[in-house]
């Protein structure tokens, strides 16, 4: 029987407030991605965050994440970033 790729894959991730800004999460994805897209088939990362949070918006940017769609969960507005496979 063959395995099914899971063509999108969904991120979440979160920091500890006394590791945050330091670069831990940037390096941790830097390896983590690229292994989704070469290993497991993806097509593309999906990631959803609040407007407000800018440095997980500066972090997507860095990734070359970019801004494609947002929605209201609850009252509160979430900002969807994707990563294509290159």
């Amino acid at each position: 029987m063959k395995t099914a790729r899971l063509l999108i894959r969904p991120l979440a991730f979160a920091v500890f407030p006394a590791h945050q800004r330091k670069g831990f999460m940037q390096e941790a994805l830097q390896a983590y991605i690229p292994a989704l897209f070469r290993e497991q088939g993806t097509e593309y990362v999906h990631c959803g965050r609040f407007p407000e949070n800018l440095p997980c918006r500066s972090l997507l940017r860095n990734l070359s994440f970019r801004e494609y769609a947002q929605h209201t969960i609850n009252g509160r507005t979430v900002i969807d970033e994707i990563l294509y496979r290159t």
